[in-house]
C-alpha cells in the first residue's frame, strides 16, 4: 500500500493535462492568502467573539485566545496541517535527505576540454564559447575573475590524483583571512612549503592547501580542502542537460565526456 491520499484519473485531452498540473503546481507551492481573504478571516474571529471581547476575562487572555483562532482560520484556508506550521515555528527543516546534492556544470568542463583539443589538433578558430559562471571581484582596485574550471585545473599538488567527480564532491573552497593573506604574500618560504609539501602545512587548517600559482584570481586570497568523508553522502547534481549516450548522439562527444 502507499500509505498515502491518492487519486487516480484518466488524461484524455490536453486540457485535462494542463489543468492537473496547475492545480499540482498551486497545492505545491502554497501561496499566501491575499488580503482580501485575510481581513475576512480576521473579521470573522471579531464576529464570533463579540462577547468575550465585551465581557471576556483578562485581556491578556482574550488576546491570545483571539490569536489562536485568527491563526487557526489562515491556516485552515491556506490549506497548511497544524505539524507544517508547527516546524516552520520551531525552525526545524521541511524535507529530510540521506544524500547532499552539489551543483556539477558537466557541458562547462567538456566545452573546455573540446576547445583545448581543437587548439592542438590546429583548429583554434572552430572553437566554442565557454558557458562558464565566474565569480568577478575586486581585488585591491582589480577586477578578477574565477572559475569552477580554473579550480580544478589548478588544483593543489595534494589533490593531482582526485578526479573531476571526487573533487566536486568533496571540495570545499575557503577564503583567507585578512592576517593569512598577509602572512601568505610575505613569507616565501612559508609559501612555498605550503606548495610544495602540503602534508606539512602549518597555517590553522592543516587540511587546506593553495592552489597552484597559475590560478591568479584567488591564488592568494583562497585555499581549498577536500573532505573525502563527503564521498558517501554527496552527490553530483548535472546540470547543462541530458549526460551524452553511449548508444546513440555523437560517439565522440560522449566519449569525451566519458
Amino acid at each position: 500500500m502507499s500509505r498515502s491520499n491518492t487519486d487516480v484519473t484518466s488524461l484524455l485531452s490536453g486540457t485535462a493535462v494542463k489543468a492537473v498540473i496547475s492545480y499540482v503546481s498551486d497545492y505545491v507551492s502554497k501561496l499566501g492568502l491575499k488580503s482580501y481573504q485575510a481581513f475576512a478571516s480576521v473579521y470573522d474571529v471579531f464576529n464570533r467573539n463579540a462577547e468575550m471581547l465585551n465581557s471576556g476575562p483578562s485581556g491578556l487572555e482574550t488576546s491570545r485566545n483571539l490569536m489562536r483562532q485568527m491563526i487557526n482560520s489562515m491556516s485552515t484556508k491556506m490549506e497548511i496541517g497544524s505539524p507544517m506550521a508547527s516546524m516552520y515555528i520551531l525552525g526545524n527543516p521541511d524535507h529530510y535527505k540521506s544524500h547532499t546534492f552539489v551543483n556539477f556544470p558537466w557541458r562547462t568542463y567538456v566545452t573546455f576540454v573540446k576547445n583545448s583539443w581543437k587548439i592542438r589538433t590546429g583548429h583554434a578558430e572552430d572553437q566554442e564559447d565557454l558557458d562558464d559562471t565566474v565569480l568577478v571581484r575586486n581585488d585591491n582596485g582589480t577586477f578578477v575573475a574565477s572559475s569552477c574550471v580554473d579550480d580544478y585545473r589548478y588544483r593543489p599538488i595534494a589533490y593531482e590524483r582526485v578526479t573531476l567527480y571526487e573533487w566536486i564532491q568533496c571540495s570545499e573552497k575557503k577564503a583567507r583571512t585578512k592576517k593569512e593573506r598577509m602572512q601568505f604574500e610575505q613569507n616565501e618560504s612559508f609559501r612555498s612549503e605550503l606548495i610544495a609539501s602540503p602534508g606539512k602545512a602549518r597555517n590553522k587548517d592543516d587540511d587546506a592547501h593553495p592552489f597552484l600559482p597559475e590560478h591568479t584570481a584567488i591564488y592568494k586570497s583562497h585555499s581549498v580542502h577536500c573532505d573525502f568523508r563527503k564521498l558517501s553522502s554527496h552527490i553530483p547534481n548535472f546540470l547543462g542537460g541530458a549526460v551524452p549516450r553511449s548508444d546513440k548522439g555523437d560517439r565522440d562527444y560522449y566519449c569525451m565526456t566519458v
